[in-house]
């Protein structure tokens, strides 16, 4: 969706749950995200670090400029691995 807020971050958490149970490799699209807030930015964080732990990678594919300028505003982009560079490849 193209708004992430702490509204859906606990649907988001059961989500990425279920997908770290079943894949080696997690690819996010975040082409779409209008609007994003510090509670989806973590969770993000969180899921990559844990997939890091049990040997799974976590890549977020196309950030929007939004979701870019939300993760460099809390000093996230790096950690998060998403970059204006990375921004609206195809």
């Amino acid at each position: 969706e193209a708004v992430q807020t702490i509204q859906n971050v606990t649907a988001l958490h059961e989500r990425f749950l279920h997908l770290l149970d079943g894949a080696n490799v997690i690819e996010i699209d975040a082409s779409a995200i209008t609007q994003i807030d510090t509670a989806t930015l973590q969770l993000l964080l969180v899921l990559k670090q844990t997939a890091l732990k049990m040997d799974k990678q976590v890549a977020i594919d196309f950030p929007s400029e939004k979701f870019i300028e939300a993760a460099q505003l809390l000093g996230l982009a790096e950690m998060l691995d998403v970059d204006q560079s990375a921004a609206g490849f195809f």
